[in-house]
């Protein structure tokens, strides 16, 4: 896709499906670095360093999940806090919940539960507040041991909900199609 888009807008474009591309790879892994992966890590490296405010976020998921999979525990539950706190502080509501919900998973994984219940009800509240009420709903329903059964800000009441759901392969698959069909149209 890169070689074929040399557009100045379609950059940023480049840069969100790489950076979902690298995260569906690394979903499916519980070690090994993706190939492709180095690359797309470098480039977020280089934006974070040139235009912090709509990259480091990304770049620290990028840093948390290689850290999950080298087995760099510290180094990831740094990264995912990382990434966390400048979702929220620079307003990238979703990659707030998204950076929330792997660690959640990441605590969950190691049998750490009242940290993964903590960072569960971030990306919950997250997601609320962003209106992804489907996602909300979805991780009520994967994580129902952590669910307290609370209303997340924004969230509507169960009968007005969407009862559809998405996920993040389902998201990358269809941003993925989109790309696409542009390159082709």
């Amino acid at each position: 896709i890169r070689k074929t888009i040399t557009d100045v807008g379609a950059q940023i474009l480049i840069a969100e499906y790489e950076f979902w591309i690298a995260l569906a790879q690394t979903a499916l892994r519980t070690t090994g670095i993706p190939d492709g992966f180095d690359g797309i890590e470098s480039d977020f490296e280089q934006w974070a360093d040139r235009c912090p405010q709509p990259f480091q976020h990304k770049h620290a998921s990028l840093l948390a999940e290689r850290a999950r999979l080298e087995g760099r525990e510290l180094d990831a539950m740094r990264a995912y806090e990382l990434a966390i706190n400048e979702a929220r502080e620079n307003g990238f509501t979703h990659i707030e919940g998204l950076a929330a919900e792997l660690a959640a998973r990441f605590y969950t994984a190691r049998d750490f539960g009242s940290i993964a219940a903590t960072y569960f009800r971030t990306a919950r509240n997250a997601y609320g507040r962003w209106g992804a009420t489907s996602k909300v709903l979805q991780l009520d329903k994967r994580f129902p041991r952590f669910n307290t059964g609370e209303q997340s800000p924004s969230t509507p009441p169960v009968s007005i909900r969407a009862s559809s759901e998405m996920d993040l392969f389902t998201a990358v698959k269809v941003e993925g199609h989109a790309l696409d069909r542009q390159r082709i149209g």
